[in-house]
């Protein structure tokens, strides 16, 4: 835990001095801590010994048995062919493009870069990408892509897509999802979404036997009782709820406040709604992990909107709050405490 607590406060020093798009020596040294310790950790995360053995073994696998997504596959077969006897590379290749794309994404759409990448480490994304990143590979690579997007730079974007389901098929959805809100002209009624997901609620198993038709690569979710979600899951979507409930009271002054704030909010709401189905199995949740983490760009709005930075009392409670809520998630979610490295 010590580990942690000195990333945590050389993060927040660095993060100090993260502002704006332009990079700075400070955006250098955040990337680099970042990828390191991300990259040069040693059987952190629940899927870190099941893929190690997997890259280990890859002269025995073909594409028929290997489940994983074929982008991943001919990834991890080409390093396999350069670095057979150690996965160390895998892993800090997989960390590198997850951080530099989130962090790019980060720079690109938040108002306050340096706060979206400290939300990005606190609210739980940063170590999550230890236990499943194989798909957070997939969301750095959805998140740039919303990026360009935005740009209206169609071929990086489609790039961009196509390795985000390549990497993990389920990305499908959320591309979808962002594909279509792009048309929307006002927020999502929130009344509505309740009644929907009401209903999916009702008739769940029928949707459920329909995903795991449509796609055979999370069919390991098939057994909801294996997976059903904990009491940290239960307290990630009551603390969602709480920021829902901010963001539609603030929708019009966070929309006002950039055009592009219009979708984010969009997302964000659905993104809520697809968690609400993760009581019944933590696919979904893992599923909304694409769309919720359009919040480490919407709280910064809110941040502005609430004066918080010219609050002393509130500004502490705010990053208080966020700072409890990391060492709280690290203990309750995967095997990332205690953390150790390729070098300790």
């Amino acid at each position: 835990m010590i580990i942690y607590c000195i990333f945590l406060i050389i993060s927040f020093i660095l993060l100090c001095f993260v502002k704006g798009e332009k990079y700075k020596i400070s955006d250098i040294g955040m990337l680099i801590l970042l990828i390191c310790f991300s990259g040069f950790r040693y059987g952190i995360g629940t899927d870190y010994s099941l893929y190690e053995g997997i890259y280990l073994a890859m002269s025995n696998i073909t594409m028929s048995l290997f489940r994983t997504g074929i982008g991943y596959y001919y990834f991890s077969y080409f390093l396999y062919k350069i670095f057979p006897n150690t996965a160390i590379p895998l892993f800090f290749i997989i960390a590198m493009c997850t951080c530099l794309f989130i962090y790019k994404f980060c720079k690109k759409m938040s108002i306050n870069p340096g706060m979206s990448i400290f939300l990005f480490i606190c609210l739980g994304y940063y170590t999550a990408s230890f236990n499943i990143f194989r798909q957070f590979l997939s969301i750095s690579f959805f998140l740039y892509g919303y990026v360009c997007l935005k740009e209206k730079k169609k071929i990086k974007m489609v790039t961009l897509f196509i390795l985000s389901i390549l990497i993990h098929q389920v990305s499908i959805v959320p591309i979808f999802i962002v594909l279509l809100t792009k048309k929307f002209k006002k927020v999502i009624n929130v009344k509505n979404l309740f009644l929907v997901a009401l209903v999916i609620l009702i008739f769940y198993n029928l949707a459920y036997k329909l995903v795991m038709t449509l796609m055979k690569s999370v069919s390991i979710y098939s057994n909801s009782k294996d997976f059903f979600p904990g009491i940290g899951t239960f307290l990630q979507i009551l603390y969602y709820f709480i920021i829902l409930i901010f963001v539609e009271k603030n929708k019009l002054k966070i929309i006002s406040r950039r055009e592009d704030n219009l979708q984010i909010v969009n997302l964000f709401i659905i993104s809520f709604f697809i968690m609400l189905l993760g009581i019944k199995n933590i696919l979904f949740v893992r599923l909304a992990s694409y769309l919720n983490i359009f919040s480490i760009i919407l709280i910064p709005e809110l941040y502005n909107i609430y004066n918080i930075k010219n609050k002393k009392l509130e500004k502490i409670v705010y990053y208080l709050f966020f700072i409890i809520y990391f060492f709280a998630y690290i203990n309750a979610f995967g095997d990332v405490v205690p953390y150790h490295s390729i070098f300790l």
